[in-house]
């Protein structure tokens, strides 16, 4: 599995049953979900058609969740698609690719709709395995990211106490889903990445994710399938106040004491929401900004809009040593995101005169 970064970015369609197998109708409502965290997302769900329970009237929340269950859940409530072309050998059944999983399970198809969506589960998995809290959101963002056509975009990385106990390969996806407000710390900040997740965890967060997505899919850009990689951050400045990001971060401390620019990207907001690069109140910022001298302007970044199609979309960028990033002259009506640009690839556009362009860069 390749290892996943926080820095970029970027169902079931029944919740089968059970502890045991069968499917049983969608009820009203489940009448075990009393005082159960998240009450009304699971009873959304089960309105929509996503969850059903493991009898007529029971949800069975506290219950420890499988293997199969999770990837059903997660493929049915994205409607994750088989795309696999069998006139060029790809694998037509779920067993060819999880020799666990049987050809005609209630969730084979899922394993199919979900490998061909790049959600990666191991070649090995168990269905009747229980499935862990860091292994649960791994595969969900994974689904988040083919079904939300994510930009890939910088996040302010959150504070998690137990870090250090989520395996490496899946830290970048369970810092986006914290992040992203998809999945809750517990009162200490602890994320406990190897408990096994219940069934009521799993739908809570499965439903946060699909409001994120059916939120970014509505949002102002008339052009929502488009991947805008510079395009924003994930925890917006305050008026008055510069965020510096953690690739920036981590670049700044790398190359401290060193005499050196760093080439960047500027996200501005107003009152937390995110303004338009193009607008005429960021280009009167930018004048401001060039005004007091610092070496400010516009550039590009590509993306795709679609699979296939590149597009460019303008950014503001600017040249900064670290003195005059730690000393940036905020105006009191805006908020700066200040963070490296990254084109659809996750490459770094060119910059002039050997600047920093990316947090792995170390100046010798």
């Amino acid at each position: 599995m390749k290892k996943k970064l926080a820095t970029t970015i970027l169902s079931a369609s029944v919740l089968t049953a059970s502890l045991g197998g069968s499917l049983f109708a969608a009820a009203p409502s489940f009448k075990d979900l009393k005082n159960v965290p998240g009450q009304d997302k699971i009873e959304a769900l089960q309105a929509k058609g996503v969850v059903k329970g493991v009898s007529s009237q029971a949800f069975a929340p506290n219950a420890a969740l499988t293997q199969a269950q999770a990837v059903q859940f997660i493929a049915g409530g994205f409607e994750l698609k088989n795309t696999a072309d069998w006139s060029k050998g790809e694998p037509s059944s779920a067993h060819d690719l999880f020799p666990a999983v049987k050809s005609d399970a209630w969730y084979a198809d899922a394993f199919l709709n979900a490998y061909h969506n790049q959600v990666g589960i191991p070649e090995s998995v168990d269905p009747s395995a229980k499935i862990t809290r860091e292994a649960y959101v791994d595969y969900l963002i994974d689904a988040l990211k083919a079904a939300g056509n994510l930009p890939m975009i910088n996040i302010l990385v959150p504070e998690i106490a137990d870090q250090d106990a989520i395996d490496i390969d899946v830290l970048g996806s369970v810092q986006l889903g914290i992040a992203l407000d998809i999945v809750e710390l517990d009162a200490d900040k602890n994320f406990k990445p190897n408990a096994e997740i219940t069934r009521a965890e799993a739908v809570v967060m499965l439903y946060n994710a699909i409001e994120y997505m059916n939120r970014l899919n509505t949002g102002p850009s008339p052009d929502t399938d488009a991947q805008a990689p510079t395009s924003g951050s994930y925890a917006p400045a305050d008026n008055g106040k510069t965020l510096i990001m953690y690739g920036l971060q981590q670049a700044l401390e790398q190359n401290a004491g060193k005499d050196v620019k760093y080439f960047v990207a500027i996200d501005l907001f107003a009152s937390g929401s995110p303004l338009d690069p193009e607008s005429q109140e960021v280009q009167a910022e930018v004048s401001r900004l060039q005004g007091l001298g610092y070496d400010v302007s516009y550039d590009k970044v590509w993306g795709y809009s679609g699979p296939l199609n590149k597009v460019d979309y303008p950014y503001v960028s600017g040249y900064f040593t670290a003195k005059q990033l730690a000393e940036f002259a905020t105006s009191p009506s805006y908020g700066y995101s200040i963070h490296f640009p990254v084109n659809g690839d996750g490459s770094a556009p060119a910059a002039k005169d050997g600047a920093i362009a990316g947090f792995n860069n170390i100046v010798e």
